[in-house]
């Protein structure tokens, strides 16, 4: 209901993040990106539930993986498939004002 909601407002995320929770299928907007990742051994929410909620959205715009070793919990590896995914489709850039923005490196964060 969030993501209906924003689109209401015309304030739409350019990506979203699912971290071991797919248990409902959702409306994805048209544009909106969407990262699954899930623990193959996840005892508190089976793999197979997310799989075939998964399947029944079977949306281009969403991309699955299993961590196939990883349980219910956070690890290096999905934090960096997170940050792949946000410099893939949400760039972190600075606006000149005029519409147009430029990428802002690593070293100019630190």
């Amino acid at each position: 209901q969030s993501l209906a909601d924003l689109s209401r407002a015309q304030l739409l995320p350019r990506g979203v993040v699912v971290l071991s929770g797919l248990v409902e299928a959702f409306e994805l907007p048209a544009g909106v990106r969407c990262l699954v990742l899930h623990g193959g051994q996840d005892s508190r929410v089976p793999v197979d539930i997310a799989k075939e909620v998964a399947a029944e959205m079977n949306s281009h715009s969403m991309t699955f993986e299993v961590l196939p070793r990883l349980g219910h919990e956070v690890s290096d590896q999905e934090l960096d498939m997170i940050a792949a995914f946000c410099n893939e489709h949400a760039p972190l850039s600075r606006g000149g004002g005029s519409g147009a923005s430029t990428h802002v490196s690593e070293e100019e964060l630190a």
